[in-house]
């Protein structure tokens, strides 16, 4: 069997990691080649089970989607002022009408995280609410997936919106895509203490001390048996110390600069942008994979949180900070990225 297969391969817990994330994209990627999941999907479309997703609606009130929820959040598409690059669509948010090719927010309690006891005896609880929301999510089709992407940022990512809001981001390099999800970073008196610290400290920290505390867990909601069998329980991993990570962080800047010079102005008033780019696409297991999981077309929902690591006991429980999810990714749905140097 195939899973047979890349059990020598998967001896090593980060390569099991980084198969089941690329993997999960390259069943989406087969599924888009293939036009055609009617084989897939006995009655109707694969839908999430009810009270899985979390979303938000436009009053920013979180609530429940079950399969009788006919409710939506539709993303205005805005032109680009810069016709050098044409809109790239962002992916929808999910519904149940229409779950293909899109994104939702994950409840933080399907994710077991650290307990306020953790240390005395290695209890994980679901997580509390995580205080990123998504904002949205790009998947970007190029031979070269490019780092530091948010350098595009006034006509690429969040189709040109990512400068209105403080933004956390994680761009995942993989062999063909860019895989971008963007979440909004609240003011710190919104977050618990011990969350409010973390960050600051992760935001402060150098890209050592970054790398050994981020960490990234992947559940699989919806999917094929070889995703599920490879996909550790509930067990998160320090991306740092399975692929190559850069960041690119920049601080949100003041506002009470009384300058009456415009440009001034707009630079005090900047918005902060922390990019995480988690290079998986220079792995020799991935494009291994690549070579030979060609032609597995199946349908599947994966969820990705995000945690930073409590390290001491006054940062615990841990809480995860964010989360997303991406449905039945058919590829052609999806914008190729443009060139930029």
């Amino acid at each position: 069997s195939l899973l047979r297969l890349f059990l020598p391969v998967l001896s090593l817990r980060s390569d099991a990691f980084i198969f089941t994330v690329v993997l999960a994209f390259i069943v989406g990627r087969d599924t888009a080649s293939k036009h055609d999941t009617t084989v897939l999907v006995p009655v109707g479309p694969v839908q999430p089970p009810p009270t899985i997703l979390q979303q938000t609606d436009q009053r920013g009130k979180s609530f429940q989607l079950t399969d009788d929820d006919q409710s939506t959040t539709n993303i205005k598409q805005t032109p680009r002022s810069d016709s050098t690059f044409p809109p790239a669509p962002l992916l929808p948010e999910y519904s149940s009408q229409n779950p293909t090719t899109s994104w939702s927010q994950p409840q933080s309690s399907l994710f077991n995280v650290r307990s306020a006891t953790y240390f005395q005896n290695k209890l994980k609880l679901p997580s509390a609410p995580a205080p990123f929301q998504c904002r949205g999510v790009d998947v970007f089709l190029t031979s070269n997936p490019k780092r530091n992407i948010s350098k595009q940022e006034q006509y690429l990512c969040l189709n040109g919106t990512l400068p209105q809001k403080d933004t956390f981001m994680v761009n995942i390099l993989l062999p063909f895509a860019n895989c971008v999800a963007y979440f909004s970073i609240p003011p710190k008196d919104q977050m618990e203490s011990n969350v409010a610290k973390t960050w600051e400290e992760f935001k402060q920290g150098d890209d050592s001390y970054r790398n050994a505390r981020l960490k990234m867990l992947p559940l699989v909601l919806e999917g094929p048996w070889i995703v599920k069998a490879v996909t550790p329980s509930n067990s998160p991993a320090l991306l740092g110390s399975l692929v190559p990570m850069e960041y690119y962080f920049t601080p949100s800047s003041s506002s009470s600069n009384t300058s009456s010079n415009n440009k001034d102005l707009a630079n005090n008033n900047r918005k902060g942008l922390y990019e995480v780019d988690a290079i998986m696409s220079n792995s020799r297991i991935v494009n291994g994979i690549l070579d030979v999981v060609k032609g597995h077309a199946k349908n599947l929902s994966i969820g990705f949180a995000f945690i930073i690591e409590a390290s001491k006991e006054e940062e615990l429980p841990e809480t995860v900070l964010c989360t997303f999810a991406l449905h039945q990714i058919h590829f052609e749905d999806c914008a190729s990225i443009p060139d930029y140097k």
